[in-house]
């Protein structure tokens, strides 16, 4: 078990947020029995850090648009 210090309510919106994006990713995509998305704590090289992985067999983000990603609001 992991303790995260931080504010709570601000790490419950970056995971809804990916799981989110994940499930936007699949909408229409895919049929219903074939849509994924796995979210899971993966060992951490920094002791002291806490890493999460969110997985979705979604088509993935457009290579032109990878650089903008962490813009503020925006969406593909």
């Amino acid at each position: 078990r992991m303790v995260v210090r931080g504010q709570a309510d601000q790490l419950e919106q970056v995971i809804i947020n990916l799981l989110a994006n994940a499930r936007d990713a699949l909408l229409g995509n895919l049929g219903l029995a074939s849509r994924r998305i796995r979210l899971e704590q993966v060992a951490c090289r920094e002791p002291g850090w806490v890493e999460l992985h969110v997985h979705d067999n979604g088509g993935g983000i457009e290579p032109l648009l990878l650089e903008r990603i962490f813009e503020p609001f925006f969406t593909t």
